[in-house]
């Protein structure tokens, strides 16, 4: 015997999927970013987020290299990605770093670094969230993959907009 569809039923058969982006791709679930620069913090010769990724140990710290302070960060001004970008398939490679501007007129890039090996830094590896927002950065070696930034502009405003899924550590 066949029965007719309940208004529950046919309601829950007309829901749509969660909202895809303009390439037709699903939102990813587990999407990070660059620290906003509200978190950034200058101690002991350093600037330094803390951040809570789904790759190595689940937490680590973004850190620049060893510098006098310059002020805290005003915005947010690009990250860096190396690797592959693709618009039908995955962009995989390293994001390696996160830039901002400084109060006292310099810029500061800060890279992860991981809890579990925290003098170490290793190859954050991601793919892309929203590959048409990165633009080449430098043009490649014969034979290498590329850098991309995703900088700063009238489009991008926050770290929001430079998002990627964190894979993998290496």
């Amino acid at each position: 015997m066949i029965r007719p569809l309940t208004p529950l039923i046919l309601a829950g058969m007309l829901l749509r999927p969660a909202a895809a982006d303009a390439s037709g791709k699903q939102p990813a679930q587990d999407a990070a970013r660059c620290p906003a620069p509200e978190t950034v913090h200058y101690a002991a010769g350093r600037y330094r987020a803390p951040v809570r990724l789904e790759v190595g140990s689940g937490s680590g710290v973004w850190a620049s290299t060893l510098q006098p302070n310059a002020g805290s960060p005003r915005h947010f001004s690009s990250a860096l990605y190396y690797g592959t970008l693709a618009v039908a398939a995955p962009s995989t490679g390293v994001l390696v770093n996160c830039s901002y501007a400084l109060r006292g007129g310099t810029e500061v890039d800060l890279a992860y670094f991981d809890r579990q090996t925290p003098e170490t830094q290793r190859n954050l590896i991601v793919t892309l969230q929203h590959p048409s927002r990165w633009q080449l950065d430098q043009a490649p070696a014969p034979g290498q993959d590329q850098f991309y930034a995703c900088s700063r502009s009238e489009d991008i405003r926050s770290t929001a907009d430079c998002a990627f899924e964190p894979l993998r550590l290496e």
